[in-house]
């Protein structure tokens, strides 16, 4: 009866004088090192070693378990069966653990929230010209994008509590990899030298009509000059501070010369003439 009461995966691998407690589930593809005790149930996929210690996703180092400000992410396949045969999608998997920031001199306690990952998943579709359609409901966010769907949800409580799992701050996000190539050409990928003098980060927050696309704020401050290197989108507001036809983006603009390092002057003249053009072409305010 004792040993019915435990219950252990496909090809799991359990080291020699380990101790495995009444009524433990032990997930499949699974190594349980040499003289282990194992009081509580596990996932499938993890490394444990000793009483102490353990290994999230196969391949992804020791984490102790009092650390619970954790994040990762991680390439691979998810098998499903349709009919008789199984279809394999590669995946990127996003997972966000506790705070993201903790609390110091110059900054507050920040925890994981979905919308954090929600905006972290936008830069990622930014990079290849995808703005999904996104959807919410209750703990799940779609984000649909050509025939695929993007999906940013918290880990379920049940799931935290079968395992043993005291942090229920933890929220996943997976994203079908393959179509996010179909939108880049051959030349996606380029490589150039660095150059040896400082970049220039400079902030700005625009209000913009709730129907221009960051696509095209992105562009035309692209073409404002040639030292403007990057775009990076920060974050999207919609709300009660501002009119409902309206949006905000908030974005961080990257100015680099390969020459000599910029001066005051030529930076608040490019700023300038960012504000000018975006209040000119997209009638654009900048957010006070």
């Amino acid at each position: 009866d004792d040993i019915k009461s435990v219950k252990i995966g496909k090809n799991t691998i359990i080291g020699s004088n380990s101790i495995i407690e009444h009524n433990v589930e032990i997930g499949q593809d699974c190594i349980i090192g040499s003289g282990t005790i194992i009081k509580n149930s596990i996932i499938g996929n993890r490394v444990v070693l000793q009483d102490n210690c353990k290994i999230g996703q196969k391949g992804f180092g020791f984490i102790p378990k009092q650390n619970k400000n954790l994040k990762f992410y991680e390439f691979g396949s998810v098998y499903s069966l349709e009919g008789n045969k199984y279809i394999e999608e590669k995946r990127l998997t996003i997972l966000l653990c506790g705070n993201l920031i903790d609390n110091a001199w110059n900054s507050k306690n920040i925890k994981s929230e979905i919308f954090i990952l929600k905006n972290i998943i936008e830069n990622i579709f930014l990079k290849f010209n995808i703005e999904p359609e996104i959807k919410q409901d209750n703990e799940v966010l779609e984000m649909n994008f050509n025939s695929s769907t993007a999906k940013i949800k918290k880990l379920d409580n049940q799931l935290l509590k079968k395992y043993n799992i005291e942090e229920n701050n933890i929220y996943y996000a997976t994203i079908p990899v393959d179509e996010l190539f179909d939108n880049v050409s051959e030349n996606y990928f380029k490589v150039e030298k660095q150059s040896k003098y400082p970049k220039v980060i400079r902030d700005f927050s625009f209000i913009l009509n709730d129907d221009i696309k960051f696509i095209e704020l992105q562009e035309l401050i692209s073409n404002t000059s040639k030292l403007i290197k990057k775009i990076d989108l920060v974050d999207v507001y919609k709300g009660s501070q501002i009119d409902n036809t309206k949006k905000s983006y908030s974005i961080s603009v990257t100015l680099e010369e390969k020459k000599k390092t910029l001066d005051e002057i030529e930076i608040n003249r490019i700023s300038e003439k960012i504000i000018k053009n975006v209040n000119k072409e997209l009638n654009g305010e900048i957010r006070s």
